[in-house]
């Protein structure tokens, strides 16, 4: 698969799971969901945010090197 339509996929995943930590926080201080569901939806969830967060990172490296690690 090319490499933009897999980036596609992975910022679109991303996307959900950064409005998912958000979501999660208010549902949990308005309690509407209860520890559990909070334990899951935002301690669980954390770590596939950061494993997708290193995906996308690594598919961007050539961009974050051309623009943050420049020779002068």
């Amino acid at each position: 698969m090319p490499k933009n339509k897999v980036l596609k996929v992975v910022n679109l995943v991303l996307a959900l799971l950064v409005v998912n930590q958000f979501a999660s926080v208010f549902l949990f201080e308005n309690e509407v969901i209860p520890y559990r569901g909070f334990e899951w939806m935002h301690k669980r969830a954390a770590f596939v945010l950061l494993a997708v967060a290193a995906v996308h990172l690594v598919l961007n490296w050539n961009w974050v090197k051309a623009n943050y690690f420049k020779k002068k």
